[in-house]
């Protein structure tokens, strides 16, 4: 996966999101939200839930586990608070690899290169996605809703 073009980027998107939401409104954090748990297809798929874990038991968790560069700041600490906030950081370093065709760029202060093609409001949901502290991003629903739009207008 990745670069996508813009039309199966947005629909990646939208998809994964509304995944994300599904799995938090059943309590369920994946935890390893990648490009190589996603399948394209007409709809994409989320897949690979070996690692998934209810949010009580992700609060538990002793060490970290999900993929290095798809993990969030605080699901590579050990006794990390992981719930859908940490979900949502994994997707958009995913959503960014398929935009650019690259990894995530680590480091304190890496700031995503997303491409210019990329549509402004994916551009700024991908960074709010992103952002380092997981009470300031934004739910797999807000995701969801500010991508709709951009679907239906295309």
């Amino acid at each position: 996966m990745g670069p996508l073009a813009k039309e199966q980027l947005l629909t990646l998107a939208l998809h994964l999101a509304s995944t994300l939401h599904y799995l938090g409104q059943e309590r369920i954090v994946h935890l390893d939200v990648k490009p190589a748990n996603v399948i394209l297809a007409v709809q994409p798929r989320l897949i690979d839930l070996s690692i998934a874990r209810s949010f009580e038991d992700a609060t538990r968790l002793n060490r970290a586990i999900g993929t290095e560069g798809y993990m969030p700041p605080e699901q590579c600490l050990p006794s990390a608070t992981l719930g859908p906030a940490a979900d949502v950081w994994s997707l958009g370093a995913t959503l960014y690899f398929a935009m650019s065709g690259e990894k995530l760029p680590r480091g304190e202060h890496a700031e995503p290169a997303i491409p210019n093609w990329v549509p402004a409001p994916l551009a700024q949901v991908t960074r709010w996605m992103l952002s380092p502290v997981p009470s300031n991003r934004p739910l797999p629903r807000q995701i969801a809703e500010a991508l709709e739009c951009l679907v239906r207008s295309r």
